[in-house]
């Protein structure tokens, strides 16, 4: 019974979110220019702030671990 409510739980959770994720990109379609140096790109701004989102969550896990290694040496 437990296992019942708890995936249909999950289920609302993920339509819920599917949707709002629908919304983001539907609000966020128009296309931007991107320049650095001499590279230029167009995409649109949804998929540029999602891939901004995936980058810094990337930096945001690969910085902290990498200071506890060197305070655990320190330590030693």
């Amino acid at each position: 019974m437990l296992n019942r409510v708890l995936i249909k739980y999950k289920l609302i959770v993920v339509i819920v979110l599917a949707i709002l994720i629908v919304i983001f990109v539907l609000q966020n379609a128009e296309i931007v220019s991107i320049r650095l140096w001499f590279w230029e790109a167009n995409t649109s701004r949804a998929l540029l702030i999602i891939l901004c989102i995936a980058v810094g969550i990337i930096i945001g896990i690969i910085v902290p671990s990498s200071r506890k290694k060197v305070n655990s040496k320190k330590n030693d």
